[in-house]
């Protein structure tokens, strides 16, 4: 393993250069791909890898995180309660997908999926202004961090 890195299985997926505390230091900024990587392994571990559309029946082995809120709002980019994990056909391929059902929002939560409260807390927290720069990346990476195997050994 590589010192102060974030692994996922056997791929790491951030590395960081650490001092014997354990600061971290001289670090090169994460890249919004790689925090986009971060946001939906988790989305996908809270779902349990299962599609979260209500009875679904499609047996897939590939998963896709959605924002159930653009990813064009900042403030919930990279948030998992953002995020709901499904089947391709629950994305993007089916009649009552996604991408092609203008009702899925209100769908998922009428079927339970979410709840009401859930999605107005969502809306409040879609609404906040922020700045999408380093020190908001950072601040997300060190939220997702804390779900996912932080590794501090040598190989």
């Amino acid at each position: 393993m590589v010192p102060g890195c974030i692994a996922r299985g056997n791929d790491i997926i951030h590395a960081f250069n650490t001092t014997r505390g354990g600061n971290v230091k001289n670090r090169k900024p994460i890249s919004d791909a790689k925090l986009l990587q971060l946001w939906g392994d988790r989305v996908r571990e809270r779902a349990n890898w299962k599609c979260e559309y209500p009875d679904c029946s499609v047996n897939t082995t590939q998963l896709h995180p959605h924002h159930f809120y653009s990813r064009r709002h900042a403030a919930i980019r990279y948030d998992i309660e953002n995020g709901i994990c499904l089947c391709p056909v629950h994305h993007t391929l089916g009649s009552f997908s996604a991408h092609q059902d203008p009702d899925f929002k209100d769908r998922i939560i009428g079927m339970g999926v979410r709840s009401q409260e859930w999605n107005d807390n969502l809306r409040l927290k879609r609404n906040t202004i922020v700045k999408n720069n380093q020190a908001f990346k950072d601040a997300a990476l060190k939220k997702l961090m804390g779900m996912f195997e932080f590794v501090d050994e040598m190989l």
